[in-house]
């Protein structure tokens, strides 16, 4: 049985879908992928697609790790049938995991009818039809509905983790700062004797703890780049549904690089005022 709608909404562009499965050990992750065939001259996708062209969206491409040129093979989700498709580009779309092809190539591949139509982009509510005939709504809000869920339930917590772990770091700058100075207690207050004041003290034994805590913030911090990707492309691909693109913009690295230089700056002022306490009697409490 055949049921057509159509609606007057001048901002409305009937599009068809399909949708076909990723096999068992294609990818790490056997998971719906969702196909739609577009008009020529699309107004909401906005990648001139021609006759027999296919484009993934880029959420597909970064999950999967498929390029422009390679092969991808789908398959019925509830039948036998096996589906292979040359991927001529990537979308710049990482809302869902999903293709794009003209209408007229999706009609023909699963045998539709040529006037099929799954449902319609609009930039305005469609009110024209039926909500008996209305399966799904996605709009803005639906779209980052789970970021905005994460926010409200955890952007509160991130704020006592971001301060947790800034404390932890000091206290852990601090404790290594003041086991160093105190094994040098007996040096530094024979210096002291020589006749060198307290900032040339203090730049003998801090320039050094400087110079490695900066060069370490500068390794570290791209290296937990690095691993992050590796566990968020290699664990966490596997175990969830659907995409979210591993994207962490260059300014955090900045600012994670600054807050760690500016707490062991406030660390060091601490550790100078323990090296100006130092007397210079303690250069002959082991002297015989």
């Amino acid at each position: 049985m055949r049921i057509s709608t159509s609606t007057s909404n001048k901002d409305a562009e009937a599009f068809s879908s399909y949708t076909l499965r990723i096999p068992e050990g294609e990818a790490l992750r056997s998971e719906n992928i969702s196909i739609y065939g577009i008009k020529k001259n699309s107004r909401y996708i906005h990648q001139p697609l021609k006759r027999g062209e296919i484009y993934i969206s880029a959420a597909y491409a970064d999950k999967c790790r498929i390029k422009a040129g390679d092969t991808i093979r789908l398959k019925e989700c509830y039948e036998n049938k096996y589906y292979e498709f040359k991927v001529d580009g990537i979308y710049d779309y990482v809302g869902g995991l999903c293709m794009f092809m003209r209408k007229e190539d999706l009609c023909s591949t699963f045998g539709l009818f040529d006037d099929y139509t799954s449902g319609y982009f609009s930039d305005s509510e469609i009110t024209d039809i039926s909500k008996d005939m209305v399966a799904n709504i996605v709009d803005y809000d639906a779209l980052i509905k789970i970021s905005r869920q994460l926010d409200v339930s955890m952007g509160g917590m991130m704020i006592v983790v971001d301060g947790f772990a800034v404390v932890l770091f000091m206290v852990l700058l601090y404790l290594l700062s003041k086991m160093i100075i105190e094994k040098n207690a007996q040096p530094i207050s024979m210096t002291k004797i020589l006749g060198y004041s307290d900032p040339e003290i203090a730049g003998l034994y801090m320039v050094t703890t400087t110079i490695v805590t900066l060069l370490i913030l500068a390794v570290t911090i791209p290296l937990e780049d690095v691993i992050m990707r590796f566990i968020f492309m290699n664990y966490l691909a596997v175990r969830m549904s659907g995409w979210i693109t591993y994207d962490i913009p260059t300014s955090v690295f900045h600012k994670m690089f600054l807050i760690g230089a500016a707490t062991y700056f406030v660390v060091a002022v601490f550790e100078i005022r323990k090296i100006r306490s130092i007397p210079m009697g303690d250069a002959l409490k082991d002297t015989v």
